[in-house]
């Protein structure tokens, strides 16, 4: 008699014993099959999850852009405005480029560098 291995069922209407483990995808031959698959399967998933992360970094992105755009128009309507963020038009920064710091009463200027009182 030949040794029969798997799972084995009888039907209760004709009586007929028959082997499943194919199946049910218990077959050595098919696993394989099975792994590869599954392998696959695994390689779909991570490039659809791959794509969907692809298109969530390019929305936030052109979100990034659109409110950089915002800034940028605020920042030239301020400047058209009120001369703010000019550097050529404000007077402070040239009125104190062109000049040395004030001598105080020790001998040294507020900046530190020592320098002589006649």
């Amino acid at each position: 008699m030949d040794s029969i291995s798997g799972f084995l069922v009888k039907s209760k209407i004709t009586g007929e014993v028959k082997n499943i483990t194919k199946e049910l995808g218990l077959d050595d031959d098919d696993q394989g099959a099975d792994e590869a698959r599954r392998k696959r399967e695994a390689e779909a998933n991570y490039r659809k999850q791959e794509a969907k992360n692809q298109e969530k970094m390019r929305e936030i992105e052109a979100e990034h852009m659109k409110k950089q755009e915002v800034r940028e128009k605020k920042r030239e309507e301020m400047r058209n405005k009120y001369g703010i963020g000019d550097n050529k038009s404000s007077s402070s920064s040239s009125a104190s480029s062109g000049t040395k710091p004030p001598i105080s009463k020790t001998g040294k200027s507020q900046s530190g560098d020592k320098c002589k009182v006649s």
